[in-house]
């Protein structure tokens, strides 16, 4: 379905037969821990429009997270907001239910999980927060990961503020 506030890209492409295109697409741009990459390919008729219907869609699956976090001694406090990539709000009771929504808190050191913490929803829309106890390993790093049970959805992202000196909120990079 065509959307006002959906991305789009339009152009006209010079061609004498018929062309078998390829399209590489990656999103979301702002958000570069969570960016996906999509391919497509596509015959391309000359003089054959190809805006007939929906045009020539790709999606960009997966959800954008953008995790904050600060330390209280042995335990991290985690803050994320998850986001579709289209940008459609994830609220109870919604389009985008935040029950469907699974995101947790993991823990990993030297290739193996260390352990997991729920988080749960907090706010409108897709905020999640809950805390994690971590471990003396000053290798250990958090990750945060939201997935939508029905869709099966899913992202994964690393959470700054693991190390006992680094306090700092991820950001973008």
């Amino acid at each position: 379905m065509k959307s006002d506030d959906a991305a789009s890209f339009v152009a006209d492409v010079d061609i004498a037969k018929p062309t078998l295109v390829d399209l590489d697409v990656a999103g979301p741009l702002g958000r570069p821990q969570s960016l996906v990459h999509v391919k497509s390919q596509r015959w391309i008729i000359p003089g054959e429009p190809v805006d007939v219907g929906n045009g020539w869609m790709v999606e960009l699956p997966g959800l954008a997270i953008t995790p904050t976090s600060s330390r209280d001694g042995s335990r991290l406090l985690v803050r994320a907001k998850v986001e579709l990539m289209c940008g459609c709000p994830i609220t109870p009771g919604g389009e985008w239910d935040a029950s469907e929504y699974e995101v947790t808190a993991i823990v990993w050191s030297n290739g193996r999980r260390l352990s997991t913490a729920p988080l749960a929803f907090v706010s409108s829309p897709g905020t999640f927060g809950g805390s994690v106890d971590l471990p003396e390993d000053a290798g250990a790093q958090v990750y945060v990961e939201a997935t939508n049970k029905r869709t099966g959805n899913a992202g994964v992202v690393p959470v700054a503020g693991a190390a006992p000196t680094d306090t700092t909120p991820t950001q973008s990079r």
